[in-house]
């Protein structure tokens, strides 16, 4: 049963990103033919917007072709498992749920690791905001990203643990330890007079982004 709702979730997503291709592939159009195909090369220099956008495009479109390959691997890869599995009715079922858990932590381990690359360029957008704004030194910066990106990489592994999906209490204090962490280390790094915006911008991001963690944090 979990062989078959993972190979179902896959096949959907593996839909849902064919037709974000197919649909990007119609707003980009035929390519347009060279200066060498049209028999007279294009002026040195003149670069359009529309084609500086379509390249834009084509780089998307290249990424999501990417995405849609390693979908459908993991699809095949699910197929593969859930075939022998039927195939053989007296198949060792520890054999099989090990297969099931490996593929499971794989593609869980992808989409963290996407997650942690977006958020660490989310982190370093806010703390350089937070910097001009509150007068921090490159060094205070440097440290603060320091410790910011120990944190995103921390919150990941709370992530990976075994228990994570059955226990999520004890997931929220372990994530509410690690960024209490991070504040009591920032506080030794700022000025007195940064802690009290550090204090109130991470209250705020708390309140917005995590609003299931414990109170008593």
């Amino acid at each position: 049963m979990l062989l078959a709702l993972c190979v179902g979730y896959l096949a959907m997503q593996v839909h849902s990103l064919s037709q974000r291709v197919d649909g990007l592939r119609a707003q980009l159009g035929a390519p347009a033919p060279s200066g060498d195909d049209a028999g007279h090369p294009p002026a040195g220099g003149d670069t359009k917007p529309a084609d500086a956008a379509k390249s834009g495009h084509e780089q998307r479109l290249a990424k999501l072709e990417a995405e849609q390959k390693s979908l459908r691997a993991d699809l095949r890869t699910l197929e593969e498992a859930t075939a022998d599995t039927f195939a053989v009715p007296d198949a060792d079922p520890k054999q099989v749920l090990n297969i099931v858990g490996q593929e499971a932590t794989r593609i869980r381990d992808r989409q963290l690791d996407f997650q942690r690359s977006r958020w660490l360029k989310w982190r370093s957008a806010t703390l350089d905001q937070f910097a001009r704004a509150y007068g921090l030194s490159e060094e205070q910066s440097s440290q603060i990203d320091d410790l910011l990106t120990s944190e995103t990489d921390r919150l990941v592994d709370v992530m990976r643990q075994p228990h994570a999906a059955e226990n999520p209490e004890q997931v929220a204090t372990d994530w509410a330890t690690v960024l209490h962490d991070t504040d009591v280390a920032a506080h030794g790094i700022l000025d007195p007079q940064q802690i009290g915006p550090w204090d109130s911008a991470r209250a705020f991001e708390r309140r917005v982004l995590w609003p299931w963690l414990p109170e008593d944090r």
